[in-house]
């Protein structure tokens, strides 16, 4: 049941990803994969399913390359999330605990990183 919600939500942030970026995000056949990174603090079989999923989204199409990588604990996760959204360089998906946002940084901050092109106001 968690593999199928796992899969589910990915599915969903990747439609998501698409949707918002609109047509500029899709390359044209001589461009690149569009690379998404998707940081996780998952370990054992939900770490291995994960970046299973990852792998195999990345087989079936080749239009993007979903970058699912462990970056520790959830705290670490969380931690290494803030850094880089504050050094102006936040992967797309970071995939942590549902109170890490509340502990971690301000709403604004919260806001910000899901809405980079300040779309919200």
């Amino acid at each position: 049941m968690r593999h199928r919600r796992t899969a589910i939500a990915l599915a969903v942030l990747l439609a998501f990803l698409t949707l918002a970026a609109g047509p500029g995000l899709v390359p044209s056949r001589a461009q690149a994969r569009v690379q998404i990174e998707f940081w996780h603090g998952l370990t054992g079989v939900l770490g291995t399913t994960l970046e299973k999923i990852a792998a195999d989204f990345n087989a079936t199409q080749s239009a993007y390359q979903v970058n699912a990588t462990f970056k520790g604990t959830y705290p670490q996760t969380m931690v290494a999330a803030v850094a880089a959204f504050r050094a102006g360089n936040a992967p797309a998906i970071v995939q942590m605990f549902d109170g890490a946002v509340t502990h971690s940084t301000t709403v604004v901050e919260t806001l910000r990183m899901f809405d980079p092109e300040n779309r919200l106001g």
